[in-house]
């Protein structure tokens, strides 16, 4: 029973996708962080290039939702 992983959101470097993937972590929400140029041969795969994050499709509105509620949070302060 193969879980489909899908795209919550991008992020300009690893750290900053690192940073909220960690946020979902501590929520109990299963992430995965993958560079997004991986795929052209591994050359673009860098601290500096994007990366995104990938949840099981189920637990998606979970994650988007703790994702919003953290950023809006975030402009405020």
């Amino acid at each position: 029973n193969e879980m489909k992983l899908v795209a919550v959101g991008t992020f300009s470097d690893a750290i900053l996708a690192e940073m909220y993937a960690e946020l979902l972590r501590r929520q109990g929400v299963p992430v995965m962080v993958q560079p997004v140029g991986a795929h052209l041969g591994g050359w673009a795969v860098g601290v500096a290039s994007m990366h995104r994050l990938l949840v099981p499709e189920d637990y998606f509105d979970r994650a988007n939702r703790i994702l919003l509620e953290y950023l809006a949070g975030d402009e405020e302060s």
